[in-house]
């Protein structure tokens, strides 16, 4: 007898193996019962095959908690009506159904995520479906865990009223993670619940009543307590009875417990600079759910984040509390400050012209140099006084119809005065009147020139250009001098920022003239630049509505 070739015995077995798929003999033996994903074959509504895979997803102990069943009672509602109309469809026009998510109910009643490839098949002579599994409720938790903690990355830095933050952490919690949500912090108060939040909003009453009631005992030797002297998070699988019991304090706080129907628990301190100083606390109840050490994760990084917002929120309330209080001190200084000046200021004038009288030129040139002195510490007093107000919003403002023009000439012949050594020359006009304030559009370009004629101390020359388009009216202050470094021209509106000059020649003022001049101008509805080259010098200008704009 001839023996088979390995081409001939390869043809044999490729036969075999096709006879055999074909009885479905070989598909459940050696393919189904060995793969790890659930397959199953149903019709008729109901499952008349599963591999031990499909057992194991649905939580069964064994087939026989399968076989004969309906197959709708392991499908979650919201998926029943999508699986129906695809089943109806795959039996008519015996096409492959692609891949789908959904979710599925398990026999313990828990809701699981699966992925479904689903092709219609001949079982027993009958229309079936086949199904093949898989599990995704593992990846699917990864995927709603990083949403949940990036929404509450933006709701943790969408506030800096920490009380605010922690109530909104607490409603985002629920449902994602938990039935119930709670967070305790230390106050002045003591232990104080600052934030509650349920799936039922009913029951967040019998939170706060139950707290009412039965405020924590500071020397208890678990909870909320225990976790703010010892820092350790407490993680409790299931919830019993017997804990229950052994935690009521009496028999109405017991009744008021088992109607919560508490499953799991999971209590996580929030640490503020290295210390314990609240408690979030995660309640399972309804839902039936008991915590992992995956949730277990979620819920402490999420603490962990918390802690850092609070940090921040108290870094800024105490940022702000100083700042408040410096303000306070610049307003009552500077007010302090001009009575004295002004007296000086007086007392300097009635010197001058009795010394005037007596023809004592050599008295009187100090006395011009000290009421020079005099006006320059006047005007930097003003500045902190300006600045103290537009932190504020204090500062006041009177708009009234204004001929630029004629405002920068008369502002120009008092600067010519200032410095002898520059030539200031104004080019162009403005036709049209804008609504401002006369006396702070002043200020701006006193501020303009002022600077303009300090740091260019080598040239003698400043030019002040006047235009006007459709919508603005712009005016530009140029001088010749050391200009602005490029990496330094986007802070000189900054407060207390002050030009460098390249030779460290130092230059007197406080830094605070262009932030007012830019604040003043932006609260006109305008804008304001800087043009410069180093070693050059700069251009200062800013623009003003031609129509009437105050804010």
């Amino acid at each position: 007898m001839k023996s088979d070739t390995p081409k001939n015995l390869k043809e044999s077995l490729s036969s075999k193996i096709t006879k055999e798929i074909h009885s479905n003999e070989f598909f459940y033996k050696h393919i189904a019962e060995l793969t790890p994903d659930a397959v199953v074959i149903h019709s008729g509504g109901k499952i008349r095959y599963a591999n031990p895979g499909a057992v194991k997803l649905v939580q069964a102990t064994n087939v026989g908690e399968l076989i004969g069943k309906p197959v709708m009672k392991f499908i979650h509602k919201d998926s029943v009506p999508l699986i129906q109309e695809r089943i109806k469809k795959m039996l008519s026009q015996s096409k492959v159904a692609p891949f789908v998510e959904e979710k599925f109910i398990t026999v313990k009643g828990n809701i699981i995520y699966v992925e479904t490839k689903a092709v219609p098949f001949t079982f027993q002579g009958e229309k079936a479906i086949l199904a093949i599994i898989r599990d995704i409720t593992a990846r699917k938790q990864v995927e709603r865990n990083l949403q949940f903690l990036s929404e509450a990355n933006n709701l943790l830095s969408s506030s800096l009223d920490y009380r605010t933050t922690l109530a909104n952490i607490t409603a985002l919690a629920v449902p994602h993670i938990a039935d119930w949500c709670v967070v305790d912090m230390k106050t002045e108060k003591g232990i104080e619940q600052l934030a509650v939040a349920h799936v039922d909003s009913r029951k967040v009453k019998w939170a706060k009543e139950l707290r009412r009631k039965n405020p924590p005992d500071p020397n208890a030797k678990t909870g909320v307590p225990q976790i703010l002297r010892t820092g350790k998070t407490e993680y409790y699988y299931e919830i019993t009875d017997k804990m229950l019991v052994a935690t009521a304090e009496n028999e109405e706080q017991l009744e008021l417990l088992r109607k919560l129907k508490f499953s799991s628990i999971m209590m996580v301190p929030i640490r503020v600079t290295n210390e314990t100083m609240g408690v979030i606390t995660f309640v399972s109840a309804e839902s039936g759910h008991h915590y992992t050490k995956t949730d277990l994760t979620i819920a402490e990084e999420l603490s962990k984040r918390a802690g850092l917002a609070i940090e921040s929120a108290l870094l800024y309330s105490q940022a702000q509390q100083a700042i408040t209080v410096r303000d306070e001190f610049i307003t009552l200084a500077s007010h302090e400050l001009k009575t004295p000046l002004a007296s000086i200021k007086m007392y300097g004038q009635i010197l001058h012209k009795q010394l005037e009288k007596r023809g004592d030129t050599a008295l009187m040139n100090f006395l011009e140099k000290m009421d020079q002195q005099t006006d320059r510490l006047t005007l930097l007093v003003n500045d902190l006084l300006n600045v103290s107000k537009i932190q504020h919003g204090k500062l006041e403002y009177n708009f009234e119809d204004v001929d630029l023009t004629t405002l920068v000439h008369d502002i120009v012949e008092v600067m010519r005065q200032v410095s002898l050594k520059h030539t200031i020359f104004i080019e162009g006009e403005i036709k049209k009147t804008v609504r401002a304030d006369p006396f702070r559009i002043y200020q701006v370009l006193t501020n303009l020139l002022t600077n303009a004629i300090k740091y260019s101390p080598e040239a003698d020359k400043i030019l002040v250009r006047l235009s006007t388009d459709k919508k603005f009216v712009k005016i530009t202050v140029q001088d010749f001098g050391i200009g602005i470094d490029p990496d330094h021209q986007e802070k000189v509106f900054d407060q207390f920022y002050r030009i460098i000059d390249p030779n460290k020649r130092k230059f007197s003022g406080l830094g605070m003239g262009l932030f007012i001049s830019h604040e003043i101008i932006d609260r006109h509805g305008g804008s304001m630049s800087v043009k410069s080259d180093k070693g050059k010098g700069s251009q200062f200008s800013f623009t003003l509505p031609s129509v009437a704009h105050a804010t």
